[in-house]
């Protein structure tokens, strides 16, 4: 090769070495300008003191000697206020302009299940526009509803009456309630550099797990939960069709149950779903949620669009010196059922807090199939 090839090569690869070097920063700056990544930050701070206990240092110290300084201040500030870290600024007009707009810049809170429990089916959907957002900061809350076609209108010509048709407000009682979950992990597994990971997954499951039991369910309501969607709701009667047509036919049953119906959505569970993608490929042309916590062979139809939703504050703790009760009941019997120590076992605890209600604004908007054929 002749020296000016050899300089020509060498110049080919500085010139791409300068390029990867610029797309590089660039994909720096960008990732600095993204908004942070609100369950990321949280799930962080989760891993963080539970890894601190298992390396038996305090979680300042630890976080310090782990992270670069911003991401350890960041952590601890989220461990402080984990609730806080759930909020972010939204940005209506110029909010950097004193005296222009920066006065009107609000705080949105974005809720525990939804950052923690994405794939919950009420994690799915409270972000739906057509869900009414609660705060339960105000206690006990009662919502008015309508029943679709209460009131009515028509184009009129001049000097003639509106039509207005008598209708009835409904309404429901909306109360705070307490979701709570507890995980325990060995003190190997917090050790091991994959336990965010973990956590994110573990979480995420618990939680969503705990909280779309009692949604999806059909238990009433009691001080301790919300009722649960499928509460005083008789089940319809499955088509006897197999394949394309029993979808079509179920499908069809379950939207004529709630007549104008403005944000319909099925849930089910996933092996449900693609049956009826396989049999009916056009069936998934509607909104479709998958939740394990649905029975087999059951789709639940509702109109999201009557459905309040609540959530407010978020708690966790880290212990490793707890005596954990093996009952499934609300109350444990201490007296009586297994305990084990995690002390003992050297197992760290997670517990997680958070208030999270529902509650349907109007009669009739859910209906469900428990017995599909097909």
């Amino acid at each position: 090769m002749s020296d000016l090839a050899k300089i020509s090569a060498q110049l080919h690869s500085v010139k791409e070495l300068c390029i990867g070097l610029s797309r590089a920063f660039r994909d720096s700056k960008q990732q600095q300008r993204r908004p942070p990544d609100m369950g990321s930050r949280v799930i962080r701070a989760m891993a963080a003191e539970a890894r601190a206990v298992a390396f038996q240092q305090d979680l300042q110290t630890y976080v310090f000697n782990v992270y670069p300084e911003a991401q350890a201040e960041r952590i601890l500030e989220t461990r402080r206020d984990p609730a806080g870290a759930m909020k972010a600024a939204t940005n209506p007009a110029m909010t950097t302009v004193a005296g222009w707009a920066s006065e009107l810049v609000s705080i949105a809170t974005v809720a525990p299940p939804v950052v923690l429990a994405p794939t919950a089916a009420l994690s799915q959907i409270a972000v739906r526009p057509a869900v009414l957002a609660i705060d339960l900061a105000a206690g006990i809350i009662r919502l008015p509803g309508l029943t679709p076609g209460d009131f009515a209108g028509g184009f009129v010509g001049e000097n003639e009456p509106i039509p207005v048709a008598k209708g009835a407000i409904s309404g429901a009682t909306i109360t705070p309630h307490k979701a709570a979950v507890i995980s325990t992990y060995s003190r190997e597994l917090a050790k091991s550099s994959s336990f965010e990971m973990i956590l994110r997954a573990g979480i995420n499951a618990d939680l969503g797990q705990t909280i779309d039991k009692a949604f999806l369910g059909s238990g009433a309501a009691t001080a301790a939960q919300p009722a649960g969607l499928l509460f005083g709701v008789a089940p319809l009667a499955a088509s006897t069709e197999t394949g394309a047509a029993g979808v079509g036919e179920d499908l069809s049953a379950l939207a004529s149950a709630i007549p104008a119906s403005a944000d319909l959505i099925f849930i089910s569970r996933p092996e449900t779903r693609f049956r009826a993608q396989l049999f009916a490929p056009g069936a998934l042309a509607g909104n479709w949620i998958d939740s394990a916590a649905v029975a087999a062979n059951q789709i639940i139809a509702v109109d999201v669009a009557s459905l309040a939703v609540g959530f407010d504050g978020f708690e966790f703790s880290v212990v490793e010196s707890a005596v954990e009760v093996l009952e499934d009941g609300t109350v444990p019997a201490f007296a009586t059922q297994q305990t084990y120590s995690s002390w003992q076992m050297a197992l760290i605890g997670m517990r997680c807090l958070c208030d999270v209600t529902w509650g349907l604004r109007a009669a009739g908007r859910v209906a469900h199939i428990d017995a599909i054929a097909w």
